[in-house]
C-alpha cells in the first residue's frame, strides 16, 4: 500500500491551491528531476535528452510517470538553449560519467562576433523553441492548469551564447561587450516568454527562472549587482507585465551576500523562490533565512543533492524531515525539493524518502 494513499488532492490541485494562496492537503514535493525522470522512464540519459530538446511525448510521459510512482508534484519543464539558437552546437550525454547536455560549440568567440549580433534571432524560425512548444501544446492538451517554461536568468543565457569564462572576463576588461551580450540574451527570452503568453495565456504561463551561473562560487555580489541584479529584475518586471501571475526562481548556489538584492526581484502574486543547499555555511539555516526575506512567495527547498546519490538513506530522510519542520512555518508555503537538479543516477530508495519524510511529517491540519 503506497504511503500517498492520504493524498485528498492531485497534482494539478495542489500547485492550484497553493498559488491561490490556499490550503494544500500536504508538503508538495518537486524533485528538479530530468534526467532521473528519463533514467526512471527506461530510457537511457542520452535518448531522454535528445527528446526532452526535440519536443517529444516520451520525455513528457517521464515526469508524469515519476509524479505517479513516487507521489511527486513536478510540472513537466520546457527548454530551449540559447546556444543552439544563437547558432551554436550542443553535445548529447553518452556513456557512464556523462549526466547533461554540453556545450559542443559556442556561438559568439570574439568581440567581432559578439556586435555582429545586432538584435536576438527570431524565436519562432529558432531550431530548439519552436519544439519546446510542441511539448508545452502537448501539456496544454492534458489539461494542465500551468505550463512551465525554462526562462534562464539572462547572466545565464548569456554565458549559453559566449561562455562562462568569456563573459567574466568581458565584464571586468570590455564592460561594453558584456552589457551587450546580456542584452541580447535578456531580449531573446523576453520573446520567448511573449511568444508563449500569447499561445497559452498568460495567467497560464509558469516561468522557471534559473541561475545557475550568477552563484557565489563562480561570480562576486559586485558582478551581481552589475551585471545580474537589473537585468534579472528588468526580466521579472516585464514577464510580470505581460500579465504572468508566478515565477519560479532557481536561486542556484552560494547567494548568501546576493539575496538581500535577490529580495527587490518580483516573483509574482505568489512567486516560488527555489533555494540551494549550500545558501550559508551553517545547516539548516538557509532555508529559515530565506524565508524571511520573501515572506509573501512561496519557499522550495533544499536538500542537498548529492545525499541523493552518495548520502545514505537515513541522510535523506533527516535532511528532508529539517526542511518539512522548517518549511511547513512559512506561512506563504512550502515545497519540498533538492537544492538543485536530483542526480540523475541517483539512489531510488534515497529518491523515496523524500516522500516518506512528507508522509511522516508533513501534512497540514
Amino acid at each position: 500500500m503506497p504511503l500517498t494513499k492520504q493524498d485528498k488532492m492531485t497534482v494539478d490541485e495542489r500547485w492550484v491551491a497553493l498559488l491561490n494562496r490556499q490550503p494544500v492537503d500536504r508538503v508538495s514535493i518537486h524533485p528538479m528531476a530530468l534526467g532521473y525522470a528519463g533514467i526512471n522512464s527506461g530510457q537511457t540519459i542520452n535518448q531522454f535528452y535528445v527528446d526532452f530538446m526535440t519536443g517529444k511525448r516520451e520525455a513528457l510521459d517521464a515526469v508524469h510517470w515519476l509524479n505517479e510512482q513516487y507521489g511527486f508534484d513536478q510540472l513537466p519543464l520546457f527548454a530551449t538553449l540559447a546556444t543552439v539558437d544563437f547558432g551554436g552546437e550542443l553535445k548529447m550525454p553518452s556513456g557512464d560519467f556523462s549526466q547533461s547536455v554540453t556545450i559542443a560549440r559556442l556561438p559568439v568567440n570574439t568581440e567581432e562576433e559578439a556586435w555582429s549580433w545586432k538584435s536576438p534571432p527570431d524565436v519562432k524560425s529558432s531550431p530548439l523553441a519552436p519544439m519546446a512548444m510542441v511539448s508545452s501544446k502537448m501539456e496544454a492538451e492534458r489539461g494542465s492548469p500551468f505550463i512551465q517554461l525554462v526562462v534562464e536568468g539572462p547572466w545565464d543565457n548569456a554565458c549559453r551564447i559566449c561562455g562562462i569564462e568569456r563573459l567574466c572576463k568581458w565584464s571586468v576588461k570590455k564592460p561594453d561587450v558584456a552589457h551587450h551580450i546580456l542584452r541580447l540574451a535578456l531580449d531573446f527570452n523576453l520573446q520567448m516568454v511573449q511568444w508563449w503568453a500569447d499561445t497559452f495565456g498568460p495567467e497560464r504561463l509558469f516561468p522557471f527562472s534559473t541561475h545557475a551561473h550568477t552563484a557565489g562560487q563562480i561570480i562576486g555580489p559586485k558582478t551581481f549587482e552589475e551585471f545580474c541584479f537589473p537585468y534579472i529584475k528588468e526580466e521579472h518586471e516585464k514577464m510580470l507585465a505581460m500579465g504572468v501571475k508566478h515565477i519560479m526562481t532557481h536561486v542556484c548556489g552560494h547567494h548568501g551576500l546576493n539575496y538581500p538584492m535577490w529580495a527587490q526581484i518580483p516573483m509574482g502574486d505568489p512567486g516560488v523562490v527555489s533555494v540551494a543547499n549550500d545558501t550559508d555555511e551553517s545547516w539548516p539555516t538557509p532555508l529559515e533565512s530565506v524565508c524571511k526575506l520573501f515572506p509573501n512567495d512561496v519557499i522550495m527547498g533544499n536538500i542537498e543533492p548529492a545525499l541523493f546519490q552518495v548520502g545514505t538513506p537515513q541522510q535523506a530522510y533527516e535532511v528532508a524531515r529539517q526542511c518539512i519542520e522548517m518549511g511547513m512555518k512559512h506561512e506563504a508555503g512550502f515545497v519540498l525539493a533538492p537544492g538543485c537538479e536530483l542526480p540523475p543516477k541517483c539512489s531510488p530508495y534515497n529518491v523515496w524518502q523524500m516522500i516518506k519524510a512528507v508522509s511522516d511529517h508533513g501534512w497540514y491540519s
